[in-house]
This record gives structure tokens, sequence and C-alpha cells, in this order.
């Protein structure tokens, strides 16, 4: 690829991915049916979940944001690796 398309991808390409694939990420968790809805503070309720901020921290380790996770990562990285095979370069900072 020449210099003019690898700066068109890096810095409208690679960044539009990457936020449509969060919003793919969390569209795609409410319609998955197969992976049960766990969450640490609804399977094992203790003091830790009725503190605000360390309950907005526990939320992490539900299954539905782990997913969210798993499916932007999933979308990030093929592209990146899709754009790679093609021959993108990511461009020097001078």
């Amino acid at each position: 690829m020449n210099k003019k398309k690898n700066k068109f991808i890096s810095d409208w390409g690679l960044p539009i991915i990457a936020i449509g694939g969060l919003f793919i990420g969390i569209y795609l968790s409410d319609k998955i049916y197969f992976i049960p809805d766990l969450s640490f503070c609804y399977s094992y309720p203790n003091i830790i979940c009725e503190i605000p901020i360390i309950n907005w921290i526990v939320r992490i380790l539900d299954t539905r944001v782990i997913t969210v996770f798993v499916i932007y990562i999933g979308i990030v990285l093929s592209a990146y690796l899709i754009f790679k095979k093609l021959g993108f370069e990511e461009p020097e900072d001078k």
C-alpha cells in the first residue's frame, strides 16, 4: 500500500472499526442467549456489592461485559490482521 492509503487507514479506517466494533459488541451481547447472564454481585451478595464505587468495578466480572470485550477484541484484531495481510504499515511519527 502507498503512504496515502496507509494514512487514510490509520487515521479513519481503524478508529471507525474500533468504535463500530464496540457498538456491535454491545448489540450482540444482548442478542446472544447461549451465554448465561451471571453476575458476581447477584450470585454472591456480600458487603463489597453494597459499596457504590467498588460495585461498579466488580460489575466487570459480569458475563455480558466479558462477552462485549471478547467480541470487540475479535473484531478489531481481525480487521488489523486483514489490513496487515493487505500490506498496511503503521505510519512512523516524526
